[in-house]
Parts: structure tokens; C-alpha cells; sequence
């Protein structure tokens, strides 16, 4: 405690009247995007059932197989189908939620439906009466088939939406993942029923004791199930459940590509005034990229590199579209780090980013859930600490992505002395208090997250995007500019970064070996000082340290730098690798910079 008091004191009190003013400033700011977060949109979705209309088809097949009925989607057109082949003359119902209760639709309000719905439909068969051998009583047969927008598709209360003789047997979804039946208005519980599968493969099952039915998984269900149930000898009822489902490549992507074309937009923008400036002699700080002027010379990275550059691909893959690839085996997905609350409306039902949000809703949980969270999070971060932030985050490889850009393009980026590093400390700690307290006064961190907009428009799913996006425009540009840049605001790397004492991953520096040439502390994206300055200490591990390998990379002394792993060295460095790999990194006259002892400070890599 003695410690965090005196950093709060040399933080108030040993600084400059700027530095605070630009703290107040800076922290009143963060706070106000906070508590304003939802009043500045950046790209809105209608997702009411009024931005959808509704059209009758006929055709001669049956989709599925089993059904006289279908639901399909085209774009923002809800398509019914019927098959004419059954009984060319039977009248359709159509029925929809809304929040007077159930309507039925017809011709006119489809074509233009009411904002007042809520995303349920149902096309209701008239009933069949079959005769069947060997009995005097025909059976009568009820048919029907359901859809759900996906905004009513993630509700978790079991709500039947008709009880009616017409559609006793309704299907609905809870939490995107698990479906249920309801009869009567009631609960379908421990009850035998039939369930069809769109290639037509007919399966029995019994619901459990709230009417859920087991052993059917999200891909089954996305491509369409009919229940069927028979209370006696003489009715049977049939639901054909047909969701909608998110397509990858869907509108939910727009708001990318919108913040993609703004971002280029702010870099050109940015080189074009810098160049102004230069020309007018005004200062302007900068690292020179990599190499001579000219064509780029392509070098062969470390394989500790390559091997992050592979699991960053990989982890970004999983995190981001995990939830659509893992579910065709599994029903449900706990994703312990980095993937997006908003994607949770798949197989995703957990994820510590969601969670360490939304305590308030953590809290709430069985207490053996809440566990199972706390351990799923420790356990990683024990094995790993911010390692996960350097190879596994997504943000991490856009913006690493962004940086060999930048090196790509010849374009030169922006070194930070300490005092600015100083002064995002205060923003990323401002950031963290939110990111942990948002939630209990009912305001949601999502709304602010630069990643929101990446993660969810990437998997297919729409949401609307407010003042995180310009967040994210601001994270982006700086991220071009500057290495990992948002790395050094980001609530989640500071939380995980408390671990770095106990995680078995832990940056060592041999202190006879060291020259203090500070190419360590040129080369780090978090701009982490012990690493140069630490004469006494092997162990150089700090709570900013994302473990991406950069210091050794560019140190000149034989292991005076190692990453360790279990104190074994996964990661050392090497003066002949290093003179090799940046054979053509020092500038052609062969002069040295003033800070440069070793040829390895940031204006000569």
C-alpha cells in the first residue's frame, strides 16, 4: 500500500501543472464518453421486425422435405413458402408477436411490418384429418412453422408466444443455443416426442423436466427441426422451427468497412500535415523504419516470430469465429480469455472479458459457476501472464498488422518519450475503473470498446456501433503510428498483467552482460525503462510486459536478454543473429545517433 500511496503522490504532487491538467482533462473526458456512450452513434442497425417485409411464395417442393410450410431469408425479406403439391387450396394464417399481444398479419402489413412487432412469426396449416387403417377415428393433424429474428432468438426466459387450439405445439430458442417446447401455453416436460431433421432423418426423444430438447445442436437447429408430438390417438401437432440465421458475409460488416475507409483516410491525412510540417522545420518526433530508402529488403524472422505471428493468426481465427466452427461438435463453448461478449449468441457462453465487465451479472450466478470462471481465468494466466496479450489477443494482430504496414509503406512512426507513456497511464488505469464499474451503474463497457466493432461484424453478427467506433478510428491511427498503441490503454492487459509475479513466462536479463547500448528500451512497444535501466535484478517481468519478444530481438548481447518459460530459455538473444538479421538496418553513411552505442536504437531499425 506504501507503494501505490507513494505513486499516487508523486503522480498529484511531483509533476508538472500540464501533466495535471492534462489528467483532468484526459480522465473527465474518458468519463463523459462513458456516461454519453449510447447518445453518439457511429453506425446504427434497425433490428425491430420493421426493417424486414414479409412475401407468400408457392412451390412444388417441399423445404424441408417433411414440411408444407417454410420460412427462408433473402437480405432483409422474411420468405414464405408454401407447398402447393399438399392442397393447392388451403388458406395460410400467419400470425407475429407484438407488444399488444398476438396479430395475425395479412397481404397488406406484410409488406410493410409494424414496429410494434417483436420478431415472432408463425404460419399456421390448416388441420389435416387423415383416416388411418383399422381405426373408425381419422387423426387429425395440426400443422405449423415458426421463425425468430435473432433479437428474440437470445432471450432467456422460456416464453411460449401463442396458446392457442391452432397452435397448441410451439418451438422456441433460449440463449441462441438450446431449443424448447411448449403445449398449451405450458411447459412440454418428460414428454416423448418426435423430432425431424432437415435431411429428413426422424429421431425420438423426451424433454427434460422444463421442456427443453436434448441432443439437438445449433447447426441442426439453424438448418431446421420439426417437433412432433401426439397428447393422444387423435391429434397430432407438428412445429417446423426455421431461425434466422447470421451469414458471415452479411450487412453486419458494414460498420468495418466504414471504420476501414475512415482509418486510411486519417493516416494519409496524418502523413500529409506531418510532411507540412517537416518542410516548415517544425519539430516532429518520429522512429525512422527499418532499412535504407528504396525497395524493401525481406529478412527471415526468428522462429520465436514466426511462431507468433502463427498463433496469432490461429487464436484470431478461433476467438473470433470459434463459435461457428467448434459447434458443429460441441452444444456449448467456454472461452476463458479474449473473445468477445457479443459473440456469446452462438456456442460462446463465457468469456472473461464479458464477465469482468458485467460483475454484477457474474455475481448473480451459481456460486459453482462463478468458481469455474475464477479458475478457467487463473490458470491461463499463471501459465502465461501477458503472454497471451503478445500471441493471443486479436487486437493484437490488427495492430501488429497495422505496424508492418506502416514498416511496409516506408512510412515513420511516432516514438513516445516518457511523460507521454506517463500520461496514458492515467488513461489506461481510468479505463480500467470503468471497465470493472460500468456495469453497476447500469452503463455497458461494450459501448466503448474499441474491439466490439471488429469481433462481431467479423463472425456475422449485427450490432449497432456507437462512440466505440470513433474509439476505435483513434486506437487504429495510433496503432499505425505507434506499436501496439492501444496495448498501453487496454483494462483487460492490466488486469491480466497483476499475475506477472506469479506466471511462469518471465523476461530475464543478465546484468554482466548487458552494455546499456537501450536498445531494449527503443525496441519495447510498451516502452517499459527497467528493462535498459535495471543493473541488480535478473528478473525484469513487469505488469506492461505483453511479451512479444521485441527487446531480444533487438539486443546486440549474447543472452544479456532471455524469455523463459518454467526457467528454462524459450527466447535469448544472439549477437550473431542480430548482426546478421540487421546487416542493412544501419544507415549507409555509418554514423551513429547520439542515444546509439549498439546500432539498435529505434531510429536505426
Amino acid at each position: 500500500m506504501s507503494k501505490i500511496w507513494g505513486k499516487v503522490k508523486q503522480t498529484l504532487f511531483g509533476t508538472s501543472i500540464q501533466t495535471l491538467v492534462f489528467a483532468v482533462i484526459a480522465i473527465s473526458l474518458v468519463v463523459l464518453m462513458a456516461f454519453f456512450a449510447g447518445a453518439v452513434p457511429f453506425h446504427e442497425f434497425d433490428m425491430t421486425a420493421h426493417a424486414y417485409q414479409m412475401v407468400v411464395e408457392q412451390s412444388s417442393e417441399r423445404h424441408p422435405d417433411h414440411a408444407p410450410l417454410s420460412f427462408t431469408y433473402r437480405g432483409n425479406t422474411i420468405v414464405l413458402t408454401r407447398c402447393i403439391s399438399v392442397n393447392e387450396d388451403a388458406e395460410i394464417e400467419v400470425f407475429a408477436t407484438s407488444r399488444f399481444g398476438t396479430v395475425r398479419l395479412s397481404e397488406a402489413n406484410m409488406a410493410n411490418l409494424s414496429p410494434y412487432l417483436l420478431g415472432s412469426f408463425v404460419a399456421v396449416y390448416p388441420v389435416q384429418v387423415v383416416p388411418i387403417e383399422g381405426q373408425l377415428i381419422p387423426r387429425r393433424i395440426s400443422a405449423s412453422v415458426k421463425t425468430d429474428l435473432r433479437t428474440v432468438q437470445s432471450n432467456t426466459a422460456l416464453t411460449p408466444m401463442l396458446s392457442d387450439s391452432r397452435v397448441m405445439l410451439e418451438i422456441g430458442m433460449s440463449n441462441a443455443r438450446r431449443i424448447f417446447a411448449y403445449y398449451g401455453g405450458i411447459p412440454l416436460a418428460n414428454m416423448n416426442i418426435y423430432v425431424t431433421f432437415a435431411n429428413g432423418r426422424r429421431e425420438a426423444r423426451t424433454t427434460d423436466a422444463y421442456g427443453y430438447i436434448p441432443n439437438v445442436s445449433i447447426r441442426e437447429i439453424r438448418r431446421g427441426v420439426s417437433v412432433e408430438y401426439s397428447p393422444n390417438y387423435i391429434n397430432t401437432f407438428i412445429q417446423t422451427y426455421m431461425p434466422q440465421n447470421a451469414r458471415i458475409i452479411s450487412p453486419a460488416i458494414v460498420p468495418l468497412l466504414t471504420l476501414t475507409l475512415m482509418t486510411a483516410i486519417a493516416i494519409v491525412g496524418c502523413v500529409f500535415f506531418r510532411k507540412m510540417y517537416e518542410k516548415r522545420n517544425l519539430p516532429a518526433s518520429y522512429t525512422d523504419v527499418k532499412g535504407k530508402r528504396g525497395k524493401v529488403k525481406l529478412r527471415r524472422a526468428p522462429a520465436f516470430v514466426i511462431v507468433r505471428w502463427v498463433v496469432m493468426i490461429a487464436s484470431f481465427v478461433l476467438l473470433i469465429w470459434g463459435g461457428r466452427l467448434l459447434g458443429v461438435w460441441f452444444e456449448e463453448i467456454t472461452i476463458p480469455v479474449f473473445a468477445c461478449g457479443r459473440n456469446n449468441e452462438e456456442q460462446l457462453v463465457g468469456s472473461v472479458c464479458y464477465y469482468m465487465s458485467s460483475l454484477n451479472v457474474l455475481f448473480t450466478l451459481p456460486w459453482q459457476t462463478i468458481a469455474m470462471f475464477f479458475g478457467g481465468l487463473i490458470v491461463p494466466l499463471v501459465l502465461f501472464g501477458r503472454l497471451l496479450c503478445g500471441f493471443v489477443c486479436p487486437m493484437g494482430l490488427v495492430q501488429d498488422t497495422l505496424h508492418v504496414t506502416r514498416q511496409a509503406t516506408r512510412t515513420k512512426g511516432i516514438s513516445l518519450t516518457d511523460k507521454l507513456y506517463a500520461r496514458l497511464s492515467l488513461i489506461k488505469w481510468t479505463f480500467v475503473l470503468l471497465f470493472l464499474g460500468m456495469a453497476f451503474v447500469a452503463l455497458d463497457f461494450c459501448m466503448i470498446c474499441p474491439v466490439g466493432v471488429f469481433s462481431p461484424a467479423l463472425a456475422g453478427f449485427k450490432f449497432s456501433i456507437f462512440i466505440g467506433g470513433f474509439i476505435a478510428l483513434f486506437v487504429l491511427v495510433g496503432s499505425f503510428f505507434k506499436q501496439r498503441f492501444f496495448c498501453l490503454i487496454c483494462p483487460l492487459g492490466v488486469i491480466m498483467g497483476l499475475f506477472h509475479k506469479i506466471s511462469l513466462v518471465r523476461l530475464k536479463k543478465d546484468v554482466t552482460a548487458c552494455t546499456e547500448c537501450g536498445a531494449c528500451y527503443e525496441a519495447c512497444p510498451m516502452g517499459i525503462k527497467i528493462i535498459y535501466t535495471e543493473r541488480e535484478k535478473t528478473d525484469v517481468t513487469t505488469i506492461n510486459c505483453i511479451m512479444c519478444g521485441e527487446c531480444v530481438r533487438h539486443c546486440p548481447e549474447t543472452n544479456a536478454l532471455a524469455i523463459t518459460l518454467c526457467g528454462k530459455k524459450i527466447y535469448n538473444a544472439d549477437r550473431e543473429k542480430f548482426m546478421k538479421a540487421n546487416a542493412q538496418a544501419t544507415p549507409k553513411s555509418g554514423k551513429k545517433h547520439a542515444d546509439c552505442k549498439g546500432g539498435g536504437c529505434g531510429k536505426c531499425k
